[in-house]
């Protein structure tokens, strides 16, 4: 989905899509909107490449009221599901992150497409979001944000142990996580009719549990090599159908092109 071509802060938040050099182009309601995301000052500076005291300056100009994102940062009351917690650890394995804002962390992820946004933001509670947590940058890359969320910081603390995402060392595998890694990062190889998964962020020889688990589910024929940028865990062909029986129908009509129907099939 291509979320690493865009910049990221210190604390790994995305920060894709600034306005032009003059404050001009920085109008009233782009200003507010990002505010109303939760956004500081230093993190709109940074998004735009302005000082922060030339944001503050413009935000005080419009009679914008700052962030209160680190006054009240936490949304103690939400809880997740199961599978709202297994839509979001599918997405952290693709291009999903955990991201510290203020004094809270919140859930952040991004599509060229819409639709899976959408798709995301309606499996997951409403309380998480503003009106404006979906957002399209001047490159037509798509943005989802939430709230910052007390079960977010503690998903952190497994996701980023030492700051860097990586793999938990009691991570458990099952088909809805791998069925939005897949979504994320997957595609069908034409050669051979076969899937397979690209990985950046987590070493190769980290991804032989990945290996295992899926071939307790599908069978034997599963492997993981280098791949330019990262690593690729491959599917055999023979195990085509079986993997999209495991991880189930794609469930938005924009990344239907990257399945097999199996189901139709007699």
């Amino acid at each position: 989905m291509g979320l690493d071509s865009f910049k990221k802060d210190s604390t790994g938040e995305y920060t894709g899509g600034r306005p032009s050099k003059s404050t001009k182009d920085i109008s009233e309601q782009w200003l507010r909107d990002q505010v109303s995301n939760g956004l500081s000052d230093r993190e709109i500076s940074e998004k735009t490449d302005y000082s922060r005291k030339t944001i503050t300056n413009l935000r005080n100009k419009y009679g914008i009221e700052p962030s209160r994102s680190k006054a009240s940062p936490i949304e103690e009351t939400i809880t997740l599901t199961k599978f709202q917690k297994d839509v979001i650890v599918g997405d952290l394995l693709s291009d999903g992150s955990l991201t510290v804002n203020g004094q809270g962390v919140r859930y952040q992820t991004g599509d060229v497409n819409v639709e899976y946004l959408k798709y995301i933001k309606n499996s997951l509670p409403e309380e998480l979001f503003t009106d404006n947590s979906i957002n399209t940058n001047k490159d037509d890359f798509n943005y989802l944000t939430t709230r910052n969320a007390d079960i977010f910081s503690s998903m952190r603390d497994v996701w980023y142990p030492d700051g860097e995402k990586r793999l938990p060392s009691n991570y458990k595998l099952n088909s809805t996580h791998i069925l939005h890694w897949y979504i994320g990062d997957g595609n069908l190889r034409d050669d051979r009719g076969s899937p397979r998964i690209h990985v950046t962020w987590e070493e190769e020889n980290k991804l032989d549990k990945i290996v295992d688990m899926l071939e307790e589910n599908i069978g034997n024929g599963v492997s993981v090599q280098s791949d330019g940028d990262g690593s690729s865990i491959y599917i055999s062909s023979a195990l085509s159908d079986s993997f999209f029986r495991f991880i189930g129908k794609c469930p938005v009509e924009c990344y239907n092109y990257k399945w097999i129907d199996v189901w139709s099939q007699a």
